[in-house]
């Protein structure tokens, strides 16, 4: 006796699809267990190339990068000069009423 068989289904089937028409559920398309959604066309990846840039366009870009990394290097620079300066403070003994952290 198979399972619900007193209910009348409108299409074949007892998996979680049942309620679809064969011809919408993801195996008939492309197979029985298959990822369907890999090969339905909306979901195609397509790789693009990445053009090259010219020797000129290279060169600047990475000027640009450079100072980038110049202006982040000194911001960090600055920042670790502040951390040693209020470790020096700590070490001293010292407090300021702007380096407690009161409301």
């Amino acid at each position: 006796m198979p399972r619900r068989w007193w209910k009348a289904e409108i299409w074949p089937g007892f998996g979680p699809f049942s309620h679809l028409p064969p011809w919408e559920r993801s195996g008939w398309l492309f197979g029985r267990c298959a990822c369907w959604y890999y090969f339905w066309p909306k979901y195609y990846r397509r790789s693009y190339r990445i053009p090259s840039l010219s020797r000129e366009d290279e060169i600047s870009a990475l000027e640009e990068y450079r100072k980038e990394l110049e202006e982040e290097k000194a911001g960090i620079e600055e920042e670790l000069r502040e951390v040693q300066k209020r470790v020096e403070e700590l070490k001293k003994g010292e407090t300021s009423a702007s380096n407690l952290n009161c409301i």
